[in-house]
C-alpha cells in the first residue's frame, strides 16, 4: 500500500506542473520586456490581389452512396509583402436531398491527386445494397486538415465556409497555397435513390476578407550568451544588438517569425492561422546597427558549399531571394541573394553634380556596408547602371604571375613575397583610384566621412591545395612565381582543370585568410587591401579606400561559374572585372569577370572588353533613411539615403 500511495503522489504533482504550464503559456501574447510588443503587419483583402482558380468537383452522375471526389483549388496571393486575412467560401446549390460531407486539406505544394472508387453490389435480406468505397490518391501528401464539415441539402443558394480565418503573405512575385477538398457523398445505409433521383449540385468558390486578428503567442525567448555561446532564457525580448535565429526558432502552424529590432516587434510571414505559439532564439550581432538602421531582415544561412543559380525565375535555386547569412573574417556577414531590389543606396555626386546610385553587396561582419557602383543621374527608370569605367585592362601583360595581383611585384621572381608583393598598381587598380579621386566628390571630407578606414577588399592570392591534384608538376616548391603554372584558390572555388566548370557545387567563402587568427597570417596581410593612409590594418596599399568585388560574393549573391543568370541582381547586362585570381597557365595570367549574361567567366588580364564597377565600404554606424515614406526602403523608387 505504501509503494502505491506514492506513485499517486507522482502522478499528481506531474498533472499539477502541466496544468501551470498551460495555464501559464496558453493566450500569453507578450513577454515582460523593456517596451516589447507583439505586432503583425495585416492589411484589407482589397491591398493585395487573391486570385482564386478551380472549383469544386462533384459528379453526381451515376454515383451510389459512398462516392467521393476531390478538388484541387489554387490561391495566390499578390501584394507587397503583407499579410492578408481571409475566408475561402463556396457558394451554390445542393438540391439532392442528402447532405453532402466535405473534408479540406492544405499544403504549400502541387501534388497528382485521384478519387479511385469501387462499386460494390451485396445481397442482403430483401433486396440489394449498392454503395461505393473509394480511395484518394497521395491523400497523406494533402497537408493538414483545415475542415471537416457538411453542404446541407437546399434548393436555395448557400455560402459554406471550406476555410476560415486563413492568411496568407501577399508577395510581388505571389505567394500560393493549394487546397485539397474531398467532397462525399455519405453512404447513410437506406435506400437514397428515390429521394436524390434528379438532384444536382453546383457553385463557385472565392476568397472573401476576414476581419481576424493574428494571435500570436511567445511562448519563450533566449539569447545568446556572448561569452560560452549557449542560449540562456530571458523574460525579456533583446532591445539591441541581436537579431532573430531562423533555423531555432520554431512556431507552429509553418509561421516563419523574424524579430523587427527597430520597432520592437515580432513580423511574421508564411502566417496560415491564427493562435500561432513561437520560440524565440536571438544571436548577437556585431552588425545590429547597419541591420537595424536599413529596416533588413534575414531569410536563411548559407554555409560552404553553394549548389546552382539563385533568382526569382530560371534559374537553379529560386526560392533563395534576401539577405542571407554567412561568414567572413570578422564575424557574421549579411549578403544580398537571388532577385532583390530593396539594396538601392543613393550616396556622393560625380564631379559634374549627378547623384551617384550604389546597391549593397552585404552588411561585413564588423558591421560596414559593401556597396557597388549602380550608375549615375537618373537611373530610377533603367533597369540597371552603367558600369564607371568601360573596356578597362586588368593589368597591361599577363605573362608572369604576378600579373594576377591587383597590385602586383617582379615579374621573373622566384620567391613568393616578392612576386606578389604590392610595389605596382595594376592598371584597374589605377583606373579605379583616378575614377575616385577625379571623376567624383567621394573625396571631399563631408564623404570621406561615411567611409570605412579598416574594410577592404580581397585580392586572394592563396595557393589552392585541392586544386593541385589536377596540375601538373604537383609539389613544385616555387608555384606561384615566375611562369610556373600556377591555381589559385578562386580557380578551385568554380573551376576544376579536368572537368570544366563546375556542375553542382561552388565552394565559397568571404574570409580573406586561410587561418582564424587573420591579423598574424602572411596571406591576409598581403592580400587585404585598405587604405594606406588611415587604415590600421590589411596591407595598407590603396591610396583611396575603394576596390572591386571577389567571385565569392558573386557566387553567394546568385552567380554561378560558366552559367547563365540574368535574374540575379549582380548582373548588370555588362560585363565586369572581379578582383579574383583564377590561374597562371604557364603562359597567361586569368582573373574572373562577369559575363552581360550573368555567369561568371575567367579572361586573360591584358583583355580590354570588362569593364569596372567600384566597391566601397560605408562605416558600421552610418545611418540611412528612405528618400520618401511609401514603406518600400531601399527600392529604386524609394532607395537609402546617406544622412549627414
Amino acid at each position: 500500500m505504501k509503494r502505491n500511495k506514492k506513485i499517486i503522489v507522482v502522478v499528481f504533482v506531474m498533472l499539477l506542473t502541466v496544468s501551470i504550464a498551460l495555464a501559464y503559456f496558453v493566450g500569453k501574447t507578450l513577454l515582460d520586456g523593456k517596451g516589447a510588443s507583439t505586432t503583425v503587419t495585416t492589411a484589407n483583402i482589397h491591398g493585395a490581389t487573391l486570385k482564386v482558380e478551380g472549383e469544386l468537383n462533384f459528379n453526381a452522375e451515376g454515383m451510389l452512396p459512398g462516392h467521393k471526389d476531390i478538388s484541387r483549388i489554387k490561391v495566390t496571393a499578390t501584394g507587397n509583402n503583407e499579410l492578408i486575412p481571409y475566408n475561402l467560401i463556396w457558394t451554390g446549390t445542393n438540391s439532392l436531398a442528402t447532405n453532402l460531407k466535405f473534408t479540406v486539406y492544405k499544403t504549400s505544394s502541387q501534388i497528382e491527386t485521384s478519387s479511385n472508387c469501387k462499386k460494390h453490389d451485396e445481397q442482403i435480406s430483401g433486396g440489394r445494397k449498392l454503395y461505393e468505397t473509394c480511395e484518394i490518391q497521395n491523400e497523406n501528401q494533402m497537408g493538414e486538415i483545415l475542415t471537416i464539415g457538411t453542404i446541407q441539402s437546399s434548393e436555395e443558394s448557400i455560402k459554406v465556409e471550406l476555410a476560415k480565418d486563413e492568411f496568407i503573405n501577399a508577395t510581388p512575385d505571389g505567394q500560393i497555397v493549394y487546397y485539397y477538398i474531398i467532397i462525399e457523398y455519405p453512404n447513410e445505409n437506406n435506400d437514397q435513390y428515390p429521394q436524390d433521383k434528379g438532384g444536382s449540385f453546383n457553385g463557385v468558390i472565392n476568397a472573401e476578407a476576414s476581419d481576424t486578428k493574428p494571435d500570436i503567442s511567445i511562448l519563450a525567448a533566449y539569447v545568446e550568451n556572448e561569452e560560452t555561446g549557449e542560449y540562456e532564457k530571458t523574460d525579456e525580448i533583446p532591445q539591441e544588438g541581436y537579431i532573430i535565429n531562423q533555423e531555432r526558432t520554431v512556431c507552429n502552424n509553418g509561421a516563419k517569425p523574424t524579430w523587427d529590432s527597430k520597432n520592437k516587434g515580432l513580423l511574421v510571414t508564411s502566417f496560415t492561422k491564427s493562435k500561432t505559439e513561437c520560440e524565440l532564439y536571438f544571436d548577437i550581432i556585431s552588425s545590429y546597427n547597419a541591420l537595424t538602421s536599413l529596416n533588413l531582415s534575414i531569410q536563411g544561412t548559407l554555409n560552404g558549399a553553394v549548389k546552382g543559380t539563385a533568382c526569382s525565375s530560371g534559374c537553379t535555386i529560386t526560392n533563395e531571394n534576401g539577405l542571407y547569412e554567412t561568414e567572413d573574417d570578422d564575424g557574421k556577414s549579411y549578403i544580398f541573394r537571388g532577385t532583390v531590389d530593396n539594396n538601392w543606396v543613393k550616396f556622393g555626386q560625380t564631379s559634374k553634380g549627378q547623384d551617384m546610385w550604389w546597391r549593397i553587396i552585404r552588411i561585413n561582419g564588423d558591421g560596414t556596408i559593401r556597396l557597388i557602383y549602380a550608375g549615375e543621374g537618373n537611373i530610377a527608370s533603367n533597369n540597371n547602371g552603367k558600369n564607371a569605367i568601360n573596356g578597362v585592362a586588368y593589368n597591361f601583360s599577363e605573362a608572369f604571375n604576378t600579373y594576377v595581383g591587383y597590385y602586383y611585384g617582379l615579374t621573373g621572381g622566384t620567391i613568393f613575397s616578392q612576386t606578389h608583393s604590392n610595389s605596382n598598381p595594376s592598371n584597374i587598380a589605377s583606373q579605379t583610384e583616378n575614377w575616385f579621386k577625379d571623376d567624383t566628390n567621394l573625396n571631399e571630407d563631408t564623404q570621406l566621412n561615411h567611409i570605412d578606414e579598416n574594410a577592404g577588399f580581397c585580392n586572394n592570392r592563396q595557393i589552392s591545395e585541392v586544386a593541385k591534384k589536377w596540375w601538373s608538376g604537383e609539389g613544385t616548391a616555387n608555384r606561384g612565381n615566375g611562369a610556373i603554372a600556377t591555381a589559385y584558390k578562386g580557380f578551385y572555388n568554380t573551376f576544376i582543370t579536368s572537368v570544366g566548370w563546375m556542375s553542382e557545387l561552388n565552394y565559397v567563402d568571404l574570409k580573406c585568410s586561410s587561418s582564424d587568427d587573420y591579423e598574424n597570417n602572411a596571406d591576409y596581410q598581403r592580400d587585404y587591401y585598405t587604405w594606406k593612409e588611415h587604415a590600421t590594418r590589411g596591407n595598407k596599399v590603396l591610396n583611396y579606400p575603394v576596390g572591386q568585388i571577389t567571385v565569392d560574393e558573386l557566387i553567394l549573391a546568385g552567380g554561378f561559374g560558366g552559367k547563365n543568370n540574368d535574374g540575379f541582381w549582380l548582373n548588370s547586362g555588362t560585363l565586369y572585372w572581379t578582383m579574383t585570381p583564377q590561374y597562371f597557365s604557364g603562359t597567361n595570367a586569368y582573373v574572373f569577370y562577369v559575363y552581360e549574361n550573368g555567369f561568371i567567366n575567367n579572361a586573360g588580364v591584358s583583355g580590354n572588353s570588362p569593364g569596372v564597377r567600384p566597391v566601397i565600404n560605408l562605416k558600421a554606424d552610418t545611418q540611412f533613411e528612405p528618400s520618401n515614406n511609401s514603406g518600400d526602403w531601399g527600392t529604386k523608387g524609394n532607395p537609402y539615403i546617406v544622412t549627414d
